[in-house]
């Protein structure tokens, strides 16, 4: 009822002021979803192997607690994948249970430091490969 009740005050806004509808609700909220799924969703399986293992495909990120509470504990992604059927609120014991076994193959202490990882190693990519422009003034071999 509630969900109902705020998509009808959304689509007669959007109705009435389309403008003020895009401006102060639909641009913020596409900017939120955009960046804010983001930054926790790319280390939760960029770099991790492509087999069906989930504690090999999947990575878990330690964070602090509010992270953790705006993700519903989502930051402890492998043992999600492992096992989906614990709920939100158990995933720290798990996570717990599985890093006291050593089992864990992708684990990182934040997605700060993943970010800045992932960064300097584009960086130092970027700067090894070589430039469009000096690839382009190389004359070809000659045969």
């Amino acid at each position: 009822a509630v969900l109902t009740t705020i998509l009808a005050i959304v689509i007669a806004s959007g109705v009435r002021a389309p403008g003020l509808v895009a401006s102060v609700w639909l641009v913020p909220f596409v900017l939120a979803v955009s960046f804010g799924l983001a930054i926790p969703s790319m280390p939760e399986h960029y770099g991790c192997g492509d087999e069906r293992d989930a504690l090999a495909n999947t990575r878990t990120v330690r964070s602090n607690a509010l992270f953790r509470f705006v993700l519903w504990n989502n930051n402890f992604h492998a043992e999600h994948h492992l096992y989906p059927a614990v709920p939100w609120h158990n995933q720290p014991k798990l996570h717990a249970y599985l890093a006291a076994g050593g089992r864990h193959r992708h684990l990182e202490t934040s997605y700060a430091v993943w970010h800045a990882r992932m960064a300097r190693s584009l960086w130092r990519e970027r700067a090894h490969a070589p430039s469009a422009t000096a690839a382009a003034a190389t004359p070809p071999p000659s045969s």
